[in-house]
């Protein structure tokens, strides 16, 4: 009986149940299952947008780092570039910035000027320039310039307004200065202890000025007037047969004339020189020594002819036997296509090419000197070997040039030079004076006898 009923209850149990062949145990782990897996999925929805977020944050953190180092490296490479450029040192461009360096103009004034011609200097300073020795005020130019002559130092004329305690005072010849006893040499140097460097033709002066300067054609560079050029091996012949055959037939029909500039001092000797030269050959002589004109002026161009006879040489006698001292006649002899016979106190050398001038003093007589002038008269051939340094450099004139003191001012400034600095120097005036002192105008023992 109590086994129907327990049946029957099975039976009854299994009409009302959906799974009836699993057990109950695992319908409730099932579930549990489910639950942890929705649970899981919501909790990906919560955090998703915060890591996000902070991914995003990393990414553009590390961009611009990058891009902050970029640029760095960018501006060293080009700050690096333009130093390299400039020719500077990274002292130099540390000076550059500082508040003294980046000051006023420098101003330089140019007292009893000698010259015509517009000077040169560069676009760090400024300059006022007076045909006399008058200025207002010294202390207002970092630098002054007086062109001085011989009555002018004797007199002391030329410092009358001049304050040596807040400029640069430059003493400033372009020609020798002659002194005629020791008490004129001992009152010019009492009025010379003013000036602090000095400007003149002299090439061991602490700016040179020189008119005139000898370029090479291929690369530009300045070749002479220096102590120790650096000359090319001069040519045998020409390289070119058209620059040959223009000088050969600017000679080739030419006759054996020369021509001299004579300007004053009329010294006797080269007078004298002059007259032996014409015993043997034709001269004619210009300017205020000469027997013709030049005209305006004390022979600015120099003549190339007269009538119909074509100049051959050029006899550049000096008007002072002075070491250094070349006038610029040679020069314009030698930009002219003439020949030029030098006579003077110069180391010649340090002035033109090789094979580019006679120089008198090399032959034993006038006669000799004569004698091979007439040779290259006769033969064109070895005359126009004096012209083959034409291809190789050229003459080019220059104004009155101030470039050297204004980058003397400039460069001092950079490093904050005071004055007293500035006016240091390592040749006295006085000594300058005595060691550019000029040699008597005598001609060789050899040339009178």
């Amino acid at each position: 009986m109590y086994k129907v009923v327990a049946m029957s209850d099975a039976e009854s149990e299994s009409e009302y149940t959906d799974h009836s062949h699993r057990p109950i145990l695992g319908k409730a782990q099932l579930s549990t299952k489910r639950r942890f897996r929705v649970r899981k999925r919501k909790s990906r929805k919560k955090k998703f947008p915060g890591t996000h977020r902070r991914r995003k944050y990393i990414c553009l953190a590390i961009a611009a780092l990058v891009t902050i180092f970029l640029l760095a490296a960018f501006i060293s490479i080009s700050d690096n570039n333009n130093s390299n450029n400039n020719g500077t040192s990274a002292y130099e461009e540390a000076a550059v910035s500082t508040p003294s360096s980046r000051s006023r103009t420098k101003s330089i004034a140019v007292l009893n000027r000698q010259r015509n011609d517009v000077p040169l200097f560069g676009g760090y300073c400024s300059v006022t320039l007076s045909n006399n020795t008058q200025l207002k005020d010294s202390r207002s130019f970092d630098a002054v310039v007086i062109n001085s002559t011989l009555d002018n130092i004797l007199s002391g004329r030329d410092l009358i307004n001049v304050n040596a305690d807040h400029s640069l005072i430059i003493f400033c010849t372009d020609k020798p200065l002659q002194f005629s006893n020791s008490s004129n040499i001992s009152l010019a140097n009492s009025h010379l202890r003013i000036y602090d460097k000095i400007f003149s033709y002299s090439l061991k002066s602490d700016f040179v000025y020189q008119p005139y300067k000898i370029v090479r054609r291929n690369d530009s560079r300045i070749m002479s007037p220096t102590l120790q050029p650096h000359w090319d091996v001069p040519q045998a012949t020409f390289e070119s047969h058209i620059s040959r055959n223009l000088f050969y037939e600017s000679v080739i029909d030419s006759s054996p004339l020369a021509l001299a500039i004579l300007n004053r001092p009329c010294q006797v000797a080269r007078k004298e020189l002059i007259e032996r030269i014409t015993q043997n050959m034709d001269v004619h002589t210009y300017g205020e020594c000469g027997e013709y004109s030049c005209g305006e002026g004390s022979c600015k161009f120099v003549p190339h002819s007269r009538g119909n006879k074509t100049y051959k040489f050029f006899l550049a006698f000096e008007e002072e036997l002075c070491e250094d001292y070349v006038s610029e006649s040679f020069f314009k002899a030698l930009n002219g296509s003439m020949l030029p016979v030098v006579f003077g106190g110069a180391n010649y050398t340090r002035f033109a090419p090789p094979n580019s001038y006679i120089n008198a003093r090399d032959y034993a007589s006038i006669r000799e000197l004569t004698e091979y002038l007439l040779y290259l008269d006769q033969n064109p051939e070895e005359y126009i070997k004096y012209f083959t340094w034409y291809e190789r450099y050229y003459v080019r004139g220059y104004s009155y040039d101030l470039q050297d003191i204004c980058e003397y001012l400039k460069k001092a400034d950079k490093v904050k030079l005071k004055v007293d600095a500035l006016k240091a120097t390592n040749t006295t005036i006085a000594s300058w004076l005595n060691e550019n002192m000029c040699q008597p105008y005598e001609l060789p023992e050899t040339w009178t006898s």
